[in-house]
């Protein structure tokens, strides 16, 4: 495996996997689509006759992390057809700890000039206590001739009972008047879809979606329909790489995201209220 010596949010890693097989013989490796974290970039092949009968093929797989955390990156299955017999190979897992982006080590702040000696007196440190003393006491006295004929009145909180769809579809009305993908501010404009769901999720089935990771959601969240689950965090993996791995998505699948939104919404208004929880 080649990596960095520290792993972060989006950087790419590469797997070499090297098969000796017969001259003749066919290797298949299956789709690599079920991994949860990691994602296939790119894969390179080159076979190389190494004897009259044999071969090497060598496997480079590059992939890359969209989420933090330590995690256990799966098995990989290869397949060697011969003549004779069919034969399935696999690799070993391994452990793999993905950090947040690192900050910019320029952004640092830095002393422009060595520390300067201060000298006081004693009146720098006497006619600062007593300008305070004097503010205070004027601040006490002004506060309680305000409240003297006036007794504070104490307002009802207001509470939102909309349904949940309803205050998203709000939201989501706002994001559309501010335009970001006509200037193309793709990162605006995920940071805000993503936020929608997630206040959604977190008002229509009561966890707390605004403040967890896109891991801690697929964690919490059960829907009785598996399909709405892919389909969400499908969603949520795809605004991560745009918002922490600097992906740049086009504007006809930005606009499709919207409008996935959007009908995932409206979907709800045609549930009757005692189902809403379980779709």
């Amino acid at each position: 495996m080649e990596k960095p010596g520290k792993m972060f949010v989006g950087s790419p890693f590469k797997v070499n996997v090297q098969i000796i097989s017969g001259k003749s013989d066919s290797i298949y490796s299956p789709p690599i689509d079920t991994l949860d974290v990691f994602v296939l970039q790119k894969q390179q092949q080159q076979e190389k006759v190494i004897s009259e009968n044999k071969k090497r093929t060598d496997l480079q797989l590059t992939f890359q992390a969209f989420d933090t955390g330590e995690y256990t990156f799966p098995e990989l299955e290869f397949t060697v057809v011969s003549q004779q017999q069919k034969k399935t190979l696999k690799t070993s897992s391994f452990q793999i700890k993905i950090h947040s982006v690192l900050a910019d080590s320029s952004q640092a702040i830095k002393d422009i000039a060595p520390p300067q000696k201060l000298s006081l007196t004693a009146w720098d440190i006497i006619i600062p206590i007593l300008l305070l003393g004097f503010l205070l006491f004027a601040i006490i006295n002004i506060y309680k001739a305000l409240h003297k004929s006036k007794r504070p009145t104490f307002q009802p909180k207001e509470t939102d009972n909309r349904p949940a769809y309803i205050k998203a579809l709000e939201l989501l009305e706002n994001l559309k008047q501010k335009e970001f993908l006509k200037k193309g501010e793709f990162l605006l404009f995920y940071f805000h879809l993503s936020y929608i769901l997630r206040f959604f999720m977190e008002e229509q089935y009561n966890i707390n979606a605004v403040e967890m990771t896109t891991s801690e959601i697929r964690r919490n969240f059960t829907p009785q329909q598996k399909q709405a689950k892919t389909e969400v965090m499908n969603f949520l993996q795809s605004a991560d790489r745009v918002k922490f791995a600097k992906h740049i998505p086009t504007l006809q699948q930005a606009q499709t995201d919207l409008k996935w939104l959007e009908d995932l919404l409206n979907s709800f208004a045609s549930l009757p209220a005692q189902e809403d929880n379980n779709v």
